[in-house]
């Protein structure tokens, strides 16, 4: 009995001085989606293969911490394999940041993660005191190529670019199981 007691207790006590971690997990995959489309405009009719990527579970998440914390801000750095860091700050409230790109890359935002082990190193702060930092790795490793069903899409108007054409269908859901 008392051995079931001090078990109990060990656990109670882990459990109340964990680190921080992400809201989805640790561990992501990357999914290529690929499928054709058949595009009628206003003038004519053009078909396009379309190509877009994803991470699974999530393309976006959040640190989160068990118990709530009198803090305002993060800041969590990732080194990937390559040696190379990344680096994403925002707001921190309660029990979990504003949300973080993991894997979205455009002209204005880069992601946190890159294939392979990422090292998360982490801070969460109040003002410029540090309320709890810690280190995690998350693993993202090269998922599947789902094919998606072919698309028969109308588009209004003269616009039948590439990119308006495979963002409508992989809008409308081609792409589903």
């Amino acid at each position: 009995m008392m051995k079931i007691i001090s078990i109990m207790i060990a656990a109670l006590i882990s459990f109340s001085v964990a680190g921080a971690g992400f809201e989805h997990g640790n561990s992501y995959s990357h999914i290529t989606f690929e499928g054709s489309v058949t595009a009628s405009c206003d003038s004519s009719t053009r078909s396009y293969y379309c190509s877009a990527y994803g991470l699974t579970p999530t393309m976006y998440t959040k640190l989160v911490t068990e118990q709530s914390l009198d803090a305002n801000k993060f800041v969590v750095t990732a080194t990937h394999e390559s040696g190379k860091t990344r680096t994403k700050k925002g707001k921190f409230k309660g029990t979990k940041s504003k949300a973080i790109n993991l894997w979205i890359r455009t002209l204005l935002q880069r992601p946190l993660l890159d294939m392979g082990v990422n090292k998360i190193s982490y801070k969460i702060l109040k003002g410029k005191t540090v309320v709890k930092s810690g280190e995690f790795e998350v693993t993202v490793d090269r998922g599947e190529r789902r094919a998606c069903r072919r698309g028969y899409i109308r588009m209004m108007g003269d616009d039948c670019s590439s990119t308006r054409v495979c963002d409508e269908y992989f809008r409308r859901g081609y792409c589903r199981n």
